[in-house]
C-alpha cells in the first residue's frame, strides 16, 4: 500500500495539532517534523501565523509536492492571503469558506443534537458580551460604544471589561454564564461572506438570543428562522437599545425568538452537517487522493 505523508508546517496558533488515527485513509500519517518538508507528499500551512514562524530559505515546493493553505480567519484580517500570486502556490484551500477544497467550519455535526437539549426558559439578564480580539474591521467597537451609551451590557471580555468571572473553565463557563441573559452579543472581528463563528452559534447552544452583525449570509448557517435578532434591521444603536430594552420588559416580544427550537432543525442547516460528517481531516485525505488519481490519469493519457 503507498503511503502518503502530510506535513504540517505549522499549527494552529502553534498548538497541538488535535487529529484521530482513524480519521486518516489507510495508508495516510500525519507529522509535524519539518526534517520531512523536502520529502512530504503533502505540506499543509497554517497562515495567519506562517509568517512569524517560517523559514523562507527551506520552502521550496517540490516536484509533485501537493500544497494546502489552512485558515479559519478571516481574509480582511490578513489582506495577503487574497492576493492572486500568492494564492497560486497552493492546490488545496481549507477553512471556514463554503467553495473551499476542504470546508473547516465553526459549526459542527453535533451541534443537531445539542440545539435540541439547549435551555428553553427566559433568563433574568439582559446583554451580555464576551470580546476580547483587538481585530476590528467590522467596526463593532465604535457600534458597541454607541450602543452602551443606551443600554447596560455586562463585558466579560477584554473589551469594555466591566465584569469578572468566578472561575473560567472555558468554554464549560462561558455557556453557563450566556445562559443567564436574554441576549448576547454575537459581533464579528470582520464582515465576509461565510464568516459565520462560534460567536454565533454559542448563544443558540446555550439557549439564549445572538445579537449579530457579521457575515451578510449569515441565513445560509441558521438551524431555524427568526433564531437571532439582525443589527442591520435597525437604524442605529439606540434604536436596537429601544428594541433590546422592550424585548426585556415583554416576555411575548422576546419569546419570538424562541419559536424555532419548537420546529425541526431547518432542511437547510442539516444539509451543512451532513456535509461536514466526516472529519476535516478524511476530507482532506480523500482531496489528496482525487488529485493523486486525476494525476496518474493525465499520465497515463
Amino acid at each position: 500500500m503507498e503511503r502518503i505523508s502530510i506535513l504540517f508546517y505549522n499549527t494552529m496558533w502553534s498548538e497541538p495539532l488535535q487529529f484521530k488515527q482513524e480519521d486518516l485513509l489507510p495508508g495516510y500519517f500525519i507529522s509535524t517534523d519539518r526534517s520531512l518538508l523536502s520529502y512530504a507528499d503533502v505540506v499543509v500551512f497554517h497562515l495567519p501565523d506562517l509568517y512569524n514562524c517560517m523559514n523562507e530559505d527551506e520552502i521550496i515546493k517540490q516536484e509533485g509536492q501537493i500544497w494546502v493553505a489552512w485558515s479559519l480567519e478571516c481574509e480582511e484580517n490578513y489582506p495577503w492571503m487574497k492576493n492572486r500570486e500568492f494564492r497560486d502556490y497552493f492546490d488545496l484551500w481549507m477553512g471556514y469558506h463554503q467553495n473551499a477544497d476542504v470546508i473547516y467550519s465553526y459549526y459542527q455535526e453535533s451541534y443537531e443534537e445539542e440545539l435540541k437539549k439547549s435551555p428553553f426558559y427566559i433568563p433574568e439578564n439582559k446583554v451580555c458580551m464576551f470580546i476580547s480580539s483587538g481585530f476590528n474591521k467590522s467596526h463593532r467597537k465604535e457600534y458597541l460604544t454607541e450602543l452602551m451609551r443606551y443600554v447596560e451590557i455586562d463585558s466579560y471580555g477584554k473589551l469594555y471589561n466591566n465584569k469578572r468571572l468566578e472561575k473560567d473553565k472555558g468554554k464549560e463557563t462561558l455557556l453557563e454564564t450566556i445562559s443567564k441573559y436574554k441576549f448576547v452579543i454575537a459581533f464579528e472581528n470582520s464582515i465576509a461572506e461565510d464568516y459565520v463563528t462560534e460567536k454565533f452559534y454559542n448563544p443558540l447552544l446555550a439557549g439564549t438570543v445572538p445579537i449579530y452583525k457579521g457575515a451578510p449570509n449569515v441565513r445560509d448557517f441558521i438551524p431555524g428562522e427568526n433564531c437571532f435578532l439582525d443589527v442591520n434591521l435597525f437604524s442605529a444603536p439606540k434604536e436596537l437599545a429601544e428594541f433590546i430594552e422592550e424585548c426585556y420588559k415583554n416576555d411575548k416580544l422576546y419569546m419570538q425568538y424562541y419559536e424555532w427550537r419548537k420546529k425541526p432543525i431547518l432542511h437547510s442547516f442539516k444539509e451543512k452537517l451532513r456535509e461536514i460528517q466526516m472529519s476535516p481531516f478524511t476530507r482532506l485525505c480523500v482531496k489528496i487522493q482525487e488529485i493523486k488519481r486525476n494525476k496518474s490519469n493525465n499520465d497515463v493519457l
